[in-house]
């Protein structure tokens, strides 16, 4: 007894020395990814999670408007079964109002009212001052004036004609215009022009709302309103108007000038070709308008009796058949009323435009020229042409449609491509381009996706400082700025020391918006250095967020760094404070008030607060390595841990997954792929989210690899059993689960969800969402051979699943949807039909009338169950 005694008095002596050792620090802390059994650092108190509430939680948060002074916010909270809600909330205040969800909702500009019309045509007009609401039924649409003081909308009650009504927001006496189906607020006065349709006479009338006077612009035979707009400065309305199947388009001047687009003079310049129905568009100054014209003998489209497919056309028939009736037969053109003259834009030779409707040149090319190509994204020339002159100059060849690779900057000074793995400038005014960044050391080129060489990728889009005076760029990690011929570069934040990632933050407020007319693809970014711009950073090592703004001398100040991923950040209030949302793996959206002088936040809108008193797991990152790359791994731990359990783990999988447990999604039923990660943590699983690094012609054989090498970290925690590990992927990430069902037996259970099961089929195959044959995905992206099928079958044949079938033991499930026309249904079936042959153990679920991912609740609830089931049967 006393040696007992001893051994237990000494034992206890060096547990203390060792917890001395490690406070002095002489005995080092366990890594990151190395695991022990014990209990983590949890909130106490929490809640078992139980099955059953699904129809609770919420699916997202979205803004739909702020207020000027940023007082206010109005955001839409998505919901699976419940109906949509508009939330209205005062940011610092505990005022708020829910609302139904509708199209269209606003404040006005002087921040004392808010409207909101809900799906059922029920106005809602709120004094946010006075917190009173008034309710208006049958409305069509609505606005508030410039100065806020007046609001106008369109009633249409049945058996009553549409009306429309000018409101004064502080008498709340009205003026009413019987037979209006349009009107626009000038945005720069009081003025609201409408066209008021009586007596079978159309008037466009002119109302100032301010000295309740009212002038009748012109009084013609009766016509249907298409467009009715304002430019951007107020001093020009565009008005098009349908009559006798004829399209006509006119301008007024606010001088009391009516200019209209004669036919005698599309007939002059534009000699066989009308104007169409599409949407015109007016320059600020209202000297010049953009529109688009059709030929004089074109037909409606007609379905085709018969359809004749050429391998000599530049695209599948019916692809090339859509282009040709709705896209290329509308050429953009330019007409200048002052000058009464129009010019070509696109032509029947260069079809497709993209300009600012207040520069004078816009780009133009054909997507086409090249025949068929077999990459996603398709090649192009691109043209520089001058509005007036008609002369267009080759900027770039065999340029990449893909976004972000060709853009204007705001001002139109300068054209922005990506070219030879480096970033050029064309200036408009030198005509000449400069590669910018071929003396900076790093690379602009985004490999991430680990794409074939053929495939050009960048990290952003190029912005812009005020008055295209400096160019921003983005590496993998860093921002540079420099001047647009490349000089005096700058690299702005210190984001590959921490392995940070910085991006623009450019929702911060109206002024970082900028979009091109026509082709926003083509737009670029705009920055305001000396307002201050605000940075977003992620770390995917450790899955912190950070906020921080950048200053007009490059100094940076950091507001948050924290375990949660931010969206949506809005500079609000002068910069006094932001707005952002917040969520992490296990903890819901939330909309946050933050101010910058105190650096103290609250809450706005807390999504789904009832979880916040549930366990719903916790999250640790892995590491580990691959072919010499250090790869992230999300290891979501089970709810009510306990170290010294046994838990089943579940590995979900698609390219780089673990990015995915960044953000929030609740444990419902009620998803697009069968499967969330809460739904197994809450009911005794791990979840690993691994992250997969490719080798081309290699997707399969990859995949496993990189898969068993995350398993092989994450068993370093002993309270994973390795016998009860399941493996699930969706789409891509279906495919890989069908390969490696193929190789190995690891795995308890698998399941494969739309999954390209045979490759020589899938390349043969058509894509009926896009048109499209399926050989790009292949030869320039996800499937990654690079080559085609007929250049190397040896590696199509080594990574198709259905070449291995015989090896597959592990109980499989596959399922897809019977109108999946993303991954043809047909790929599942191929791969139940050879297992049923073989006598595996595979089940098959065919979602009836579902496509790529399940839209109905029905289903999605069926879909989830039956995979959970599949799951529980092997690993529980």
């Amino acid at each position: 007894m006393e040696t007992k005694q001893i051994q237990t008095i000494k034992l206890i002596n060096l547990c203390l020395i060792i917890i001395i050792l490690f406070a002095i620090g002489i005995i080092p802390a366990r890594s990151q990814t190395t695991y022990t059994n014990e209990i983590p650092d949890l909130k106490q108190g929490l809640k078992t999670y139980k099955e059953g509430l699904e129809k609770e939680w919420s699916n997202g948060l979205i803004t739909k408007e702020i207020s000027p002074d940023g007082n206010w916010i109005a955001f839409k909270e998505f919901f699976s079964i419940k109906n949509n809600v508009l939330h209205l909330s005062h940011t610092s205040k505990n005022i708020s109002y829910t609302l139904s969800d509708g199209y269209k909702c606003k404040f006005s500009k002087n921040n004392l009212w808010f409207a909101n019309i809900s799906e059922n045509k029920e106005l809602v007009l709120i004094d946010l001052e006075q917190e009173k609401k008034v309710i208006f039924e049958g409305v069509e649409t609505f606005d508030f004036s410039f100065s806020g003081k007046y609001m106008a909308f369109i009633q249409n009650i049945e058996n009553a004609k549409s009306t429309l009504y000018i409101r004064n927001l502080e008498t709340n006496q009205e003026k009413s215009f019987e037979g209006v189906t349009k009107f626009a607020w000038n945005p720069k006065n009081n003025y609201v022009i409408a066209i008021e349709i009586k007596d079978n006479l159309s008037k466009t009338i002119l109302y100032d709302a301010l000295n309740d006077t009212l002038e009748i612009l012109n009084e013609k035979k009766y016509k249907v309103p298409s467009f009715l707009k304002w430019n951007n400065t107020g001093t020009t309305a565009l008005i098009m108007e349908e009559f006798k199947e004829k399209n006509i388009l006119e301008i007024y001047k606010m001088n009391g000038n009516f200019v209209a687009l004669d036919e005698s003079l599309l007939s002059s310049q534009l000699y066989g070709y009308e104007l169409s129905n599409r949407e015109p568009f007016i320059s600020d100054d209202g000297n010049k308008v953009l529109f688009y014209k059709k030929k004089k003998s074109q037909k409606l489209p007609e379905e085709d009796k018969i359809e004749i497919w050429n391998t000599t056309d530049p695209m599948l028939y019916p692809n090339l058949k859509r282009h040709r009736e709705y896209i290329y037969s509308y050429l953009l053109t330019a007409w200048y009323p002052e000058k009464g003259i129009v010019r070509e834009i696109a032509t029947e030779e260069l079809p497709l435009a993209s300009m600012d409707v207040n520069h004078s040149f816009a780009i133009v090319y054909d997507e086409l020229q090249y025949g068929f190509q077999y990459t996603e994204l398709r090649k192009a020339d691109f043209y520089i042409k001058n509005l007036m002159t008609g002369n267009t100059k080759l900027i770039v060849k065999e340029q990449s449609l893909q976004n972000g690779l060709l853009s204007i900057s705001p001002t139109g000074k300068y054209l922005t491509y990506f070219k030879d793995n480096n970033w050029w400038v064309y200036s408009m005014t030198e005509n000449t381009a400069k590669n910018i960044t071929k003396d900076i050391k790093t690379n602009f080129l985004n490999e991430e996706n680990e794409y074939p060489i053929q495939r050009i990728e960048v990290y952003n889009k190029p912005a812009w400082t005020e008055n295209d005076n400096k160019i921003i760029l983005s590496d993998q990690y860093d921002l540079w700025i420099m001047q647009p011929d490349g000089s005096k570069a700058r690299r702005l934040t210190k984001g590959r020391e921490k392995n940070n990632r910085y991006t623009l933050n450019v929702i911060t407020d109206s002024d970082h918006f900028y979009q091109l007319t026509i082709g926003n693809n083509f737009s670029s970014k705009k920055v305001n250095l000396e307002k201050g711009q605000f940075l977003k950073f992620v770390n995917y090592n450790t899955h912190r967020s950070g906020i921080e703004l950048l200053r007009a001398d490059y100094s940076i100040e950091q507001f948050l760094n924290e375990d949660n991923s931010f969206h949506e950040i809005y500079s609000v209030g002068n910069q006094k404070k932001i707005i952002y949302y917040s969520e992490s793996t296990t903890k819901p959206k939330s909309i946050v008030n933050y101010d910058l002088k105190t650096k103290r936040s609250n809450v706005i809108y807390q999504a789904d607060e009832e979880l916040l008193d549930y366990d719903l797991g916790h999250k640790k990152m892995i590491t580990y390595e691959v072919d010499g790359k250090e790869l992230n791994g999300a290891l979501v731990y089970p709810a009510n841990y306990e170290p010294e359990k046994k838990y089943p783990m579940l590995v979900n999988i698609y390219e780089k997954k673990s990015r995915d447990a960044i953000n929030f999604s609740p444990p419902t039923g009620l998803n697009y792929q069968g499967f969330d990660i809460l739904s197994y943590t809450t009911s005794g699983y791990f979840v690993l989210l691994p992250d997969i690094t490719y080798e081309i012609t290699k997707p399969g054989k990859s995949a496993l690899n990189s898969v068993n090498r995350a398993i092989d970290k994450a068993l370093e925690n002993k309270s994973i059993n390795d016998d009860k590990i399941g493996l699930i992927g969706h789409s891509f990430g279906g495919y890989e689960a069908a390969f490696i069902a193929t190789q190995t037996d690891r795995f308890a259970a698998i399941v494969a969800g739309a999954a390209v099961t045979d490759f020589t089929s899938h390349y043969h195959g058509i894509n009926w969402n896009q048109l499209n044959t399926d050989n790009w995905r292949y030869e320039d992206q996800q499937w990654r051979m690079g080559l085609s099928y007929y250049e190397n079958k040896k590696a199509y044949l080594e990574n198709s699943p259905l070449e291995f079938v015989e090896n597959i033991d592990t109980p499989l499930l596959i399922w897809t949807g019977d109108k999946d026309y993303q991954v043809t249904w047909t790929q599942s079936l191929e791969l139940f039909v050879a297992l049923e042959r073989l006598n595996k153990k595979a089940n098959l679920i065919l979602v009836k009338d579902e496509g790529h991912s399940p839209e109905r609740h029905d289903t999605q609830l069926l879909l989830s169950s039956e995979i959970k089931k599949w799951f529980d049967s092997y690993c529980k």
